[in-house]
């Protein structure tokens, strides 16, 4: 038995996080709605966008005379404004995402170790003792299922 972790959350400690996050959910914007046809039909930013909008960003302020009369400048640097924080929003979320990932994980882990001791346990138990046959047949379901799956092909 591996025990990777050993931690727990209060009650408390769930509320809280619960609240944290609907308070980061109420202070963004509203999102508006894009149909993937809509998302497909228009350019995305990519990885390696926002270097160029940056630099047309500061084209744009320099040589705004040489812009159309319909272009929107304080649009454009606002759009850029909302990217720029929601791409430190993000990666501060992706961050809680990842530890919280990695101790599920850790916590799986632990689970299915202690879960194959009982099984096992049990199983030995079972060949002495009746009643616990039944208990060590639906637990046996569990590899059954899995083993069945896994051999499916895709």
């Amino acid at each position: 038995m591996s025990n990777l972790i050993s931690a727990s959350i209060s009650a408390t400690q769930v509320t809280n996080i619960s609240t944290a996050v609907q308070t980061v959910k109420d202070n963004l914007p509203p999102a508006g709605t894009i149909t993937a046809d809509e998302k497909k039909a228009k350019q995305q930013l990519g990885n390696n966008g926002i270097s160029y909008v940056n630099q047309c960003v500061i084209a744009s302020e320099t040589y705004f005379e040489d812009m159309p009369k319909k272009f929107d400048l304080a649009e454009f640097k606002k759009d850029h404004t909302l990217y720029t924080q929601l791409t430190a929003i993000e990666q501060i979320i992706l961050e809680v995402l990842l530890k919280v990932q990695t101790m599920r994980a850790m916590a799986g882990i632990d689970l299915m170790d202690t879960s194959n001791e009982v099984y096992k346990a049990i199983g030995d138990a079972a060949s002495n003792n009746v009643a616990m046959r039944a208990i060590a047949a639906a637990l046996g379901e569990f590899y059954k299922k899995r083993n069945q799956t896994e051999k499916k092909p895709d």
